[in-house]
């Protein structure tokens, strides 16, 4: 799984500062795995930061109605 994909149109100013790979949760059959990019712009602390996830759940199941109305 790579990292989360975002428009370079909303990343102007921004900068890569760290990504990260790894897995929150695993229990038995069931496993979620977290890739995320933080991204900061320079200034003055407190300094401004966003980040993005992608999360892979394993195993994949049918969209769950509940989840996807958020």
């Amino acid at each position: 799984m790579g990292p989360p994909s975002l428009p370079r149109t909303h990343l102007d100013g921004w900068r890569r500062v760290a990504e990260t790979v790894e897995r929150p949760f695993d229990a038995g059959p069931v496993s979620v795995e977290a890739h995320t990019v933080r991204y900061e712009r320079d200034g003055p602390p407190p300094r401004p930061f966003v980040f993005a996830s992608r999360l892979r759940i394993r195993p994949e199941t049918a969209p769950n109605a509940a989840l996807t109305r958020l």
